[in-house]
């Protein structure tokens, strides 16, 4: 009994150069929600547990970075901000390769969403016109 897997020997010439994309959103949490997450001791019989919240690390300068303050700034009732790769490659303009800085990006993020909040998410929308 033979098996294989994989692509044909015959056809791994067409597939050498293959690149994959991840898409991906990015979640922030406003600072003080994070902060009631602080070290906890529970004594319980004849042990006892703490817990302690290990600091987030710094992530490179990012779009989606810029966008989430941005909207929690502008939405003081938002606890939570999402926001989708989608919504920050919308802001680029054909023929850029490099990104704008984040003044331009947000002037863009203005003309082409509105902010929605609902149970404390605040989010972008596409407008019509955009």
């Amino acid at each position: 009994m033979a098996s294989r897997s994989g692509p044909v020997k015959d056809s791994m010439a067409e597939t050498r150069n293959q690149c994959g994309f991840v898409r991906s959103i990015r979640v922030t949490v406003r600072s003080h929600v994070k902060d009631m997450e602080g070290e906890r001791t529970y004594i319980m019989g004849d042990y006892m547990l703490t817990t302690t919240r290990i600091p987030t690390k710094h992530l490179p300068h990012h779009p989606s970075a810029v966008i989430n303050d941005f909207l929690l700034k502008q939405c003081p009732e938002a606890e939570i901000t999402l926001t989708h790769d989608q919504d920050w490659f919308a802001l680029l303009e054909d023929g850029e390769d490099t990104l704008p800085n984040d003044a331009e990006l947000l002037r863009r993020l203005r003309e082409k969403f509105t902010l929605t909040v609902r149970d404390g998410v605040v989010r972008v929308l596409r407008t019509a016109s955009s």
